[in-house]
This record gives C-alpha cells, structure tokens and sequence, in this order.
C-alpha cells in the first residue's frame, strides 16, 4: 500500500496551483515527482510503482530488438541480393585521429550516394576499412550506387581517399551478429569481397553474373563493362573480372590508321589466361550433373550448365562447383568420383 502524499508545505507546486497541476499531470507522474521530497527513505516510494507511467508499453507488432533490420532484410532469410564491397586503401595505416575522420567523411559520403534509395530495399554493413552494400532489387540500382560514390569520393579532398570497389550478384544469407544488427553471410558476399581484393586504387569492378544480368536488363549497358579475363582467387576458384567504366565510350567507324588505345590498368591477382582444352564429354558432364544434384539438389543442373559454356576443363569444372557443397568432407568425396571415369567411358 502505497503511504500518502506529502503535506503541502513540502510541495509548493501542489500546494500553491493545485488544479494547474493535476491537469497537467497524471497522478502517477505527481506522486513520482514528490518521491524524492520525502523525508525519510522508509516513505518513499519503490521505482518499479513508478516506471508504467512514465516508460510506455511496446507497441504491438513491432520488434523489439535495437537494431531491427530493413523490412527486405529479415533475418534467417536467404536471398539473392546485389553486393557492392567497398574498401578503404590503406585505411588501417593511418594514425588512429586520421582513420576517424576519414571513417566520418566516408559514412557522410556513403550516406549521400544512398539517399534516394528506399532503406527497405538496402542493407549497409561496416567491414571495419570499409562497408558492404546489399540491395534487394534490379542490379542497375546499386551499380549507378557504386558509380555515384566513386565520383564523390574522387571530389573529395580532405583526407583524401582511396577504394576499391566489387560488385556481385550472388545469394546470401541473413543473420544477426554479436551486437543483434543485421549481417549477411554466403558465396554471394564472399564472391564480392574476392572481386573487390582483384581491384587497384580507385577501380571498379564487376563479376560476369553482375554484368551479364545488367545487361539483360539495359542492352546498352554492354559499353560500360571492359571484360578484363579470368582471375584466380587465393582459394583456387576462377573469377570472369570486368572492369566497370566511368562512361560508355563513344561507337566510331573503324580506321586501319587509328592509333592503339593501352589497355586500363590490370587489376591484382593472378591472371590465367584460358587455353584450349580437352573439351567434357557428355558422359562426363551427365555425371558431374548427377553427383553435385545429391549434394546440393536440383540447383545443381543450373550452375553445372552456367560453367560449362565458359571453357573449362573437367579439373576446373569441378574445383569450381565444389565450392557449392558446404561440408569439406562431402566436397573431396565430390572431387574423387565426379573425376573418376565414367562406367560408359
């Protein structure tokens, strides 16, 4: 039971303007008001009678986590989504003073290049010497992003900045980190991030499923992509690289006289350039289709006939579609019978 309020004289408010103060304020709130003019600790009251009426009650419906991701981005979902990885050159080689404010400017600009982008449709995470862009949506979107944020990062001039740009339309999915924000995980990320690591200062970069879907959707976009060739990540996989220009270059009448262009600069990593190879039989695509179907399901025959039409060898067939089996045991146990021969051959 609560005791009863205090006289008066210890509450000038109460005491002089009675009826102003009961109308603007509830009951709940005066008797919270005058708990710390008591007396004696013994006649005050307990915070917890105070605290439903002053915090409100969670509306129903909404999350109460801090950091509720977009409405695109719930988590547990997998998703195909476009990732634009972005890093900062030489970010971490700075003095600490210099990487806050180069982290400001970037966030400032990062901001600015998003700002017509409705935040359902968008995911922003901090990789620490820079972000990872995921957009739900067509793929147009976020390489106009991309391109818009490396003008502003070009005018900007103090401090000055650096990046390396990857672009990748690929799966991910969506999960909750240690702090309870939305991350992503999956090859669709992981395939930026590799992209990305193939770029100089200030280049950027697309894999052949960004650009080949771009492209389907604007036909004239093809004189924006500058195809660079396959390169090899540190895992062995091989990458298709173009190189995303700053404008399409103008469509000229061929001359026999005109003088050679050089090429843009190469990007980092390990350049393999395709060779003629024994070309797959049927047989031995019918069985790697099979194997990698028990694996991964009826996705299997997809990505088995997307590879087969970039030139691979049997090896590099497999090497490449044995990224897709998450267990390392299951993905050797793949990589011994899909090159071991056939019972037809």
């Amino acid at each position: 039971m609560n005791p009863p309020l205090p006289s008066p004289a210890l509450y000038p408010l109460r005491a002089m303007r009675p009826q102003r103060a009961a109308g603007l304020l509830e009951p709940a709130k005066l008797r919270t008001i005058e708990w710390p003019m008591q007396r004696t600790s013994t006649s005050r009251y307990s915070v917890a009678e105070f605290r439903p009426g002053w915090v409100p009650a969670p509306t129903p419906g909404k999350s109460a986590q801090p950091h509720a991701p977009a409405a695109g981005f719930t988590t547990r979902r997998s998703l195909v989504c476009t990732i634009v990885f972005i890093d900062l050159v030489g970010a971490s080689m700075r003095p600490v003073d210099e990487q806050v404010e180069a982290k400001e400017a970037f966030k400032l600009l990062i901001g600015k290049a998003l700002q017509d982008i409705p935040e359902e449709s968008r995911l922003a995470i901090d990789t620490g010497d820079g972000a990872a862009l995921c957009f739900i949506g067509p793929p147009t979107v976020p390489l106009e992003v991309a391109r818009r944020l490396v003008l502003l990062l070009r005018a900007h001039r103090t401090p000055p900045m650096q990046t390396r740009i990857g672009l990748h339309l690929g799966d991910v999915r969506v999960v909750s980190d240690i702090n309870n924000r939305a991350n992503v995980l999956g090859d669709g990320i992981n395939v930026a991030q590799r992209v990305m690591d193939f770029a100089q200062p200030d280049q950027l970069l697309a894999s052949s499923t960004l650009r080949d879907a771009v492209c389907r959707i604007d036909p004239a976009a093809v004189h924006r992509f500058c195809y660079l060739g396959p390169f090899q990540d540190k895992h062995g996989r091989l990458h298709d690289i173009h190189l995303v220009l700053d404008e399409a270059p103008p469509v000229v009448a061929a001359q026999p006289a005109a003088a050679s262009v050089p090429p843009p600069p190469a990007p980092r990593g390990v350049l393999r350039r395709r060779q003629a190879q024994p070309p797959i039989t049927r047989d031995q695509l019918t069985q790697v289709a099979d194997l990698l179907c028990r694996e991964i399901g009826p996705l299997a025959r997809v990505l088995v006939a997307r590879e087969v039409d970039l030139g691979h060898s049997l090896e590099s067939l497999v090497e490449t579609l044995a990224v897709h089996i998450d267990s390392p045991t299951r993905r050797t146990q793949f990589r011994q019978a899909a090159l071991r021969p056939s019972k037809a051959a």
